[in-house]
């Protein structure tokens, strides 16, 4: 069973299909869809209210931020987003990967470890 990702995509973000991610340069390139079931919320609200009446008896949320990524441009506010997020869910367990710790076996590791129902 694959393990579910809940998207909270803003700006100019929103109008990027995130499921569909992956590498299709080539041919057999990784896609997320390869490796979680991807779910949407239009907001932080929208999550905060569906944790409140989930069944599971324990839940996790998994942030995962890079505000500089090499190669890349900075994301301005990437930091302080997901403290907002953190500040938010104050009842459910938080996990933030950020910047260098965000690599991708640790990131799929930490989605191994959580649970979502």
């Amino acid at each position: 069973m694959l393990p579910r990702v809940t998207w909270c995509a803003t700006g100019p973000l929103a109008f990027l299909p995130l499921h569909a991610a992956g590498r299709y340069d080539k041919p057999n390139g990784p896609k997320v869809f390869q490796y979680v079931v991807s779910s949407y919320t239009p907001s932080l609200t929208a999550l905060t209210h569906s944790l409140e009446r989930s069944p599971c008896s324990s839940q996790r949320i998994l942030a995962v931020s890079q505000p500089d990524a090499p190669g890349y441009s900075p994301l301005p506010g990437t930091i302080t987003e997901v403290e907002t997020i953190k500040n938010c869910v104050k009842e459910v367990e938080f996990q933030w990967l950020n910047g260098e710790s965000a690599t991708v076996s640790a990131v799929l590791q930490a989605m191994g470890e959580s649970s979502w129902c």
